[in-house]
């Protein structure tokens, strides 16, 4: 009788350890460093302090690491009270990025704080609304900011020089830089050739305003870096295109460009004299694309060594009745050069050669 009674609790002494080692295991105060700054990669930083701070001693030490990387989203329902602009305060070495998703917060953020090198570990900003005037008082300092790669601005109201902006722009060191002017269809962009080693470091650019293929040759003319080109709405230009002032980009594999109301003689110009290493590129023709079938230019031409494109996308939506002319202009590089995929579209039609 005693033996079993030894049995029973030596059975039931096992389940206890073994249910209260597998809730130590499931408990999240167990939980790695490294499993807890997983988590808080996907979570604001701000909702990160309230839901973990004053818990336990351990969990407060995880919030004050160096280790630990802090993304805000400031939104126009964030209220700036008292407890959030001392969380701000006290953590601006922990904050890797910040988005604002309207001028209004951004104005108000700005009446108590300034982005400069006491962000110090600040990598990526985004500012989905914001004017010149606002904009150029935080370019000012973003200069202090050694570690910023990734800026994205959409301007609301564009009353400035945007050449201006972008040579400012060209001083940080960035990789990433997206600029968006919605609504304004007639932009002053005025930027010289860049002279030599005023280079910047950007690698990727995407441009969503109006500018001419000249400005967008002074523009890249400041990027030789440049990897992958995004721009969105090349206009017809007044004055012809300044090919003889391209710097040739070594290091550009993609682009993508939307084109409104271009000569294709233009267009294949810009191919031949700056884009010498591309591997694919994706093209929307708006509105009318006029081809020149006697151009001087020709982009199969087997004795530029340069040009060597993997995929070519053309996308057409307001060009019916010239779409043999595209094709009688394109179908030659399938021959000599290096393309593997040719995809045109034509309002309905769709033609695929492989």
């Amino acid at each position: 009788m005693n033996r079993v009674k030894r049995q029973l609790n030596f059975c039931q002494s096992c389940k206890i350890k073994s249910q209260r080692l597998f809730e130590k295991k499931n408990c999240i105060e167990n939980f790695s460093n490294e499993i807890f700054y997983e988590i808080f990669d996907y979570l604001d930083g701000y909702d990160i302090y309230k839901a973990f701070s004053n818990l336990n001693i351990r969990l407060e030490n995880l919030l004050i690491n160096s280790s630990l990387f802090m993304k805000i989203e400031i939104s126009s329902s964030t209220i700036l009270n008292f407890h959030y602009k001392q969380f701000l305060k006290l953590n601006k070495h922990h904050i890797i990025s910040f988005d604002f998703d309207s001028q209004l917060i951004l104005e108000k953020f700005m009446n108590f704080f300034i982005i400069d090198s006491l962000f110090s570990r600040l990598e990526s900003l985004v500012f989905y609304s914001i004017s010149t005037y606002k904009l150029l008082i935080v370019l000012f300092y973003l200069k202090s900011l050694p570690y910023l790669s990734s800026l994205s601005i959409c301007i609301n109201n564009c009353s400035h020089n945007l050449g201006d902006i972008y040579q400012m722009i060209f001083h940080l060191s960035l990789k990433y830089f997206r600029i968006a002017v919605p609504r304004y269809p007639h932009l002053c962009i005025t930027i010289p050739i860049t002279a030599q080693n005023q280079f910047s470091s950007i690698e990727y650019l995407l441009i969503y305003h109006r500018c001419t293929f000249n400005q967008l040759i002074n523009i890249i003319s400041y990027t030789p870096r440049l990897s992958h080109l995004h721009c969105f709405n090349i206009i017809e230009s007044n004055s012809a295109m300044k090919s003889e002032l391209m710097i040739k980009s070594n290091n550009l594999t993609y682009l993508t460009m939307n084109l409104c109301n271009i000569e294709f003689d233009e267009f294949e110009e810009f191919l031949l004299n700056f884009c010498s290493q591309l591997k694919e590129t994706w093209i929307d023709f708006q509105e009318h694309l006029h081809v020149n079938q006697n151009s001087k230019n020709n982009i199969n031409d087997s004795s530029n060594p340069y040009f060597s494109l993997v995929e070519l996308n053309v996308v057409g939506t307001f060009i019916t009745r010239i779409e043999a002319s595209i094709i009688d202009k394109i179908n030659p590089i399938l021959i000599t050069t290096k393309i593997t995929y040719l995809n045109i579209e034509c309002d309905r039609m769709a033609i695929f050669f492989n």
